[in-house]
């Protein structure tokens, strides 16, 4: 049965968070992190992504034989807006408030309908129903697209931190959790002065790498024109 547009982006895109790159300025770098405790780096850095006005996530998975990159904006922690691409073929998105909304061309939507093995009706369904018009659908915070800003994943228990190592020539942090498959998420943190995340990445059948930095400016994401927006969730087999 042909799944979800959404569906389709998640097994793809199954979020990928991040490398933050020059996070800390010249005034940050005076207090080492190492001897601090797992769960207060993970408190303070957390903290420190969900208080930015907007940073950046750049990252990229391959799934499936897809590969998905992405170019993300978020606020807060939640909020975000930017693109994601897969097989060359590229699309906005947007999360806002409880709702998240991805557009996309024909072209794009052909190439879901593809990962998705639909049939060309069900293809050519899609292209009709969402080309150029962002599809909406109700957020979850147990989706890894939907819960693309959240850099230390749905849950921040359970994280070990490790021996302090170098990411892209800056000294880190590591703070690893394993989770009930067994895939190790990483994240990577300043060792000196503010516990910015700087790398995360994920072990696995389906492994996740990116970079995030912060924004030059804040981060706006906003719901588009209602014109604009068709219902995914309802009249559409997902």
């Amino acid at each position: 049965m042909y799944k979800s547009p959404k569906a389709a982006v998640t097994s793809g895109a199954a979020l990928v968070l991040a490398t933050l790159t020059s996070c800390a300025g010249a005034a940050d770098v005076t207090a080492s992190n190492s001897d601090k405790d797992a769960r207060a780096l993970v408190r303070e850095a957390r903290a420190l992504v969900e208080d930015s006005p907007g940073y950046r996530i750049v990252g990229n998975q391959v799934t499936d034989g897809y590969r998905t990159d992405y170019d993300l904006c978020v606020r807060g922690g939640h909020d975000y807006q930017g693109s994601i691409e897969m097989s060359g073929r590229k699309a906005d998105m947007l999360v806002v408030g409880e709702q998240t909304y991805l557009r996309g061309d024909a072209d794009f939507w052909r190439t879901l309908g593809r990962v998705n093995e639909g049939s060309e009706d069900e293809v050519a369904e899609a292209v009709e129903r969402f080309a150029d018009r962002y599809a909406r659908y109700t957020y979850d915070p147990t989706d890894p697209v939907d819960s693309a800003g959240a850099v230390f994943g749905a849950r921040t228990d359970g994280y070990v931190k490790g021996e302090r190592t170098r990411v892209e020539g800056r000294v880190v942090v590591p703070l690893r959790r394993t989770d009930e498959f067994d895939v190790i998420r990483t994240v990577y943190v300043a060792a000196y002065g503010k516990p910015y995340p700087v790398a995360i990445n994920t072990s696995g059948p389906d492994p996740q790498n990116a970079r995030l930095s912060r924004s030059e400016r804040p981060c706006a994401p906003a719901v588009p024109p209602a014109d604009r927006i068709v219902d995914a969730e309802e009249g559409w087999d997902q």
